[in-house]
């Protein structure tokens, strides 16, 4: 039984999951720089590959190849799927680590974010705006992933199966 949508060749994936995460490496070096990023080259450089050494490859290794291998017959590879996906494989790390590693006290933003071991109204507003940033990137980044692994893969000839 064939698939009713085609599945990318693995050089395109593995070229995929190499370059996708670039764009994003290099916002968040440039949002976490400060106000001159491009005045430091060598710091702009080693925050990008370092970014990506420490973060987005081994959430790749982690999370994005499993995803991919389980997704990749049940879901089809439109930029929407794809940015969506992206989406989740890029929060679901981070939600997890602020969930479970709350601090005893946490100050942002001119105001408490934790206090006494809980979050404040202020910490959780904080909370969705940097999983909303974050989704963003991820989603960004599907995009890229479905770009260079999917976009232009043809359908077989005889078309897609029917379900039932």
């Amino acid at each position: 039984m064939s698939k009713p949508w085609p599945i990318p060749p693995i050089w395109r994936v593995v070229a995929a999951f190499v370059v996708a995460p670039l764009p994003v490496a290099v916002a968040f070096a440039y949002w976490g720089m400060g106000t001159e990023p491009l005045g430091q080259a060598h710091r702009f450089a080693a925050t990008v590959v370092l970014g990506l050494l420490f973060f987005a490859y081994p959430v790749i290794l982690l999370v994005g190849i499993p995803a991919y291998l389980f997704l990749k017959s049940r879901l089809r590879p439109t930029a929407l799927n794809c940015a969506g996906v992206g989406a989740v494989i890029l929060v679901l790390p981070w939600l997890v680590l602020t969930l479970l590693a709350t601090p005893a006290s946490e100050f942002g933003g001119g105001h408490f974010t934790v206090e006494h071991g809980h979050r404040t109204l202020w910490g959780w507003l904080d909370l969705m705006q940097g999983i909303g940033t974050t989704a963003v990137m991820g989603g960004i980044t599907g995009i890229i992933f479905w770009a260079v692994a999917a976009a232009g893969t043809r359908r077989s000839r005889s078309g897609p199966e029917k379900a039932f």
